[in-house]
């Protein structure tokens, strides 16, 4: 099922009028916590699995996966009461999926929460005005769908600890 979501947003996407900037090897979206749904972390799993990527990830992001353990640790009741809070504190750390030429290890299979994020210009940070979240209103259907056909979100760092 999220796979076919997946095709119907690239298709729906490759109509728009609007000309956007989003290039590999930019990342600036790339520099913040992901939510995603357990089916989509699925994907990614077998994506992973198929293409040898688990180990490498690993080892690379070794330090962000230490530092995310210790700062769920110790906010972990931030997390269940004020995830606003969570996400602006991590804000600008990188995914662990961005890999040192700035590209995404899973472009293929990222979440919807990655590919509703575009922008007009060539971004210096998510701030500016050409860079939106859902700025297509089939995104957030798109979105809304997953959420609720495959329950709620969940910190993609969280699953690939294995943390649920």
């Amino acid at each position: 099922m999220i796979i076919e979501l997946y095709n119907e947003h690239e298709k729906l996407m490759e109509v728009q009028k609007e000309k956007l900037a989003c290039k590999a090897s930019c990342g600036v979206c790339c520099h913040q916590l992901i939510f995603l749904s357990e089916p989509e972390w699925d994907e990614i799993e077998k994506y992973m699995y198929e293409n040898n990527l688990r180990d490498i990830i690993f080892y690379r992001e070794k330090e962000i996966l230490e530092d995310w353990i210790k700062y769920r640790l110790k906010n972990l009741e931030d997390m269940r009461k004020n995830v606003m809070k969570v996400i602006s504190e991590w804000f600008g750390k990188k995914c662990i999926f961005l890999n040192e030429n700035d590209c995404c290890d899973i472009y293929t299979v990222r979440p919807m929460a990655c590919r509703c994020l575009t922008s007009t210009i060539k971004c210096k940070d998510l701030n500016q005005d050409g860079c939106m979240r859902f700025r297509y209103p089939f995104e957030k259907e798109i979105q809304e769908k997953i959420w609720k056909e495959c329950g709620h979100s969940m910190v993609i760092i969280d699953l690939y600890l294995g943390i649920k």
